[in-house]
C-alpha cells in the first residue's frame, strides 16, 4: 500500500498491485484494474518511487518468528 494525497488534500492508501496506469492530466490520474480512477498530488515519478520503495520495503523485512522451531522442543527431564 502507498500513500498518496488527493487533490482536496485528504491522504489514502492505495494498493500498488492494483495500478493500471498513471497519467499526468496536468494533475496525476491513477487507474487501478477494478476501473476506479484517483487524482492525486503527488507525479508520476513520486507514485512511481512509492511504489519501488514499498516494494523494496517489503521484500526485505526480516523473517517473522513464529516460535516455532524446525524440530519439536524436547520433552522435560526428571522429576519436580
Amino acid at each position: 500500500m502507498i500513500l498518496v494525497t488527493d487533490v482536496n488534500g485528504h491522504k489514502r492508501y492505495l494498493n500498488s498491485d492494483l495500478i493500471e496506469s498513471i497519467e499526468q492530466v496536468p494533475e496525476t490520474l491513477i487507474i487501478l484494474a477494478n476501473g476506479h480512477r484517483h487524482m492525486v498530488r503527488e507525479s508520476p515519478e513520486e507514485v512511481t518511487t512509492l511504489i519501488v520503495d514499498f516494494r523494496r520495503r517489503w521484500f526485505t523485512l526480516p523473517p517473522v518468528n513464529t516460535g516455532l522451531a524446525d524440530e519439536p522442543p524436547e520433552a522435560p527431564t526428571g522429576t519436580q
